[in-house]
């Protein structure tokens, strides 16, 4: 059995060396991670090279979660996270385990594996829960309502918006209000609730006065509002925002940067 174990568990680490090396910069860190993931299987490794190690597993994490924000390609993304996942599972970092496995639940969304996706996202709020971290069950229940929404499971997905806002907002976080209120938004628009969509699109709006959001943001909202105000056959102030959107756009390409609303596609 022991020798049964042992051997998955090295298939397993081929292949996440294999997914890995294609997407680091060298064949030097390809070598440095196979040495590592060696070294913390066989119980040799010392607390300086897990630091290092935990480096790597937040460079291939980061690199994932940049695949999906700024060039749309969910299946490397995808890919990343899970390795991700196994490296923090390995070093028994619970909480970056569950951060990504939230991600990698919204990710298999996408791909419209949407029971997939809610039981890896389940796994993430019970971690986050065993060490009592209620911000990360929040965030969580954000990624929840995004595959509800791409289910067209509307209710199930207002119900997890809302929970997740009313954590933001009794914790005084008005970045993740802004970014929470611009589902809701959505949500309501397509639930015909216009009215109430408005009022929570108002005090987005007070956020954007108060503190400039984070450029994905912004693009969200921009899309949401059109999307609201064309619902309300407001023409003017839909046709307003997509101008907002489509400026924001030039200027991040000129970065570099392939970006664009979450909410204009699923």
């Amino acid at each position: 059995m022991l020798a049964e174990i042992l051997n998955n568990m090295k298939h397993l680490f081929s292949i996440l060396i294999f997914i890995v090396g294609l997407f680091l910069n060298s064949q030097a860190q390809s070598d440095s991670l196979t040495s590592l993931l060696a070294k913390l299987n066989s119980k040799t490794i010392t607390d300086g090279e897990r630091k290092i190690l935990k480096k790597m597993a937040f460079d291939v994490q980061n690199r994932g979660q940049l695949l999906d924000e700024s060039s749309h390609d969910y299946k490397g993304a995808l890919l990343l996270t899970d390795s991700a996942i196994n490296i923090f599972n390995s070093l028994k970092d619970t909480l970056n385990e569950a951060n990504n496995r939230k991600f990698k639940g919204y990710l298999l969304g996408r791909f419209g594996k949407f029971q997939e996706g809610k039981s890896e996202i389940q796994q993430a709020i019970n971690l986050f829960q065993l060490k009592n971290t209620l911000w990360g069950v929040a965030v969580s229940q954000f990624d929840l309502a995004r595959l509800f929404e791409f289910e067209n499971k509307l209710d199930s997905a207002l119900y997890y918006c809302n929970i997740s806002i009313s954590y933001w907002k009794e914790n005084a976080n008005t970045a993740r209000v802004f970014i929470n209120q611009n589902m809701l938004i959505n949500l309501l628009t397509k639930t015909n609730d216009l009215t109430k969509a408005k009022t929570i699109q108002n005090e987005s709006n007070k956020i954007i006065e108060a503190e400039k959001p984070y450029w994905q943001g912004l693009l969200d909202f921009y899309i949401v509002s059109e999307n609201l105000y064309k619902a309300a056959k407001e023409f003017k102030t839909a046709n307003n925002y997509r101008n907002l959107y489509s400026k924001l756009i030039t200027e991040l390409s000129s970065t570099g940067l392939a970006a664009r609303s979450y909410f204009t596609e699923k």
